[in-house]
């Protein structure tokens, strides 16, 4: 059953999000792009990413589908998918072994020490997105991190 978004703006939400949540009814998605990803490889996306994984995991009406777009998004801290939460990408071409990172797919990169993506409880899902250890740029931060 669709149902009609009232409220102001929770946490982490951008402007797009609130005209959305007040003007549409209610089709199942939370649209990651609506909590300020940069998508570029070099900003870190978690805070935006978490922020999206956490309003859809919060959303009795209308489930818990993360639609992530097209774009490289760094993390630099675990993300943490609850039970009830898909987060689905764009997809990432032939095989993730052969990716192409401006192809035009959802890729995570993770630069950190710990698991790039916890996923808790049942009915929890990571789908059409490829996870890798990012280390870019070359001689950086991230180059340097021993997972």
């Amino acid at each position: 059953a669709a149902h009609e978004l009232h409220g102001s703006p929770k946490d982490g939400e951008s402007a797009a999000l609130e005209a959305r949540r007040t003007t549409e009814t209610c089709k199942a998605f939370t649209y990651a792009s609506d909590f300020g990803l940069a998508g570029d490889g070099k900003v870190d996306d978690y805070p935006a990413l978490q922020a999206a994984i956490d309003s859809a995991a919060s959303n009795d009406d209308c489930g818990g589908t993360v639609i992530l777009p097209k774009g490289n998004f760094l993390t630099k801290t675990s993300l943490t998918i609850p039970g009830g939460v898909t987060v689905r990408g764009q997809g990432y071409g032939s095989s993730p072994l052969a990716i192409s990172f401006d192809s035009g797919g959802s890729v995570i990169g993770y630069c950190g020490t710990q698991y790039a993506v916890v996923i808790t409880g049942h009915s929890a899902s990571l789908e059409n997105v490829a996870v890798y250890d990012w280390r870019y740029p070359v001689g950086e931060y991230c180059d340097s991190v021993k997972a």
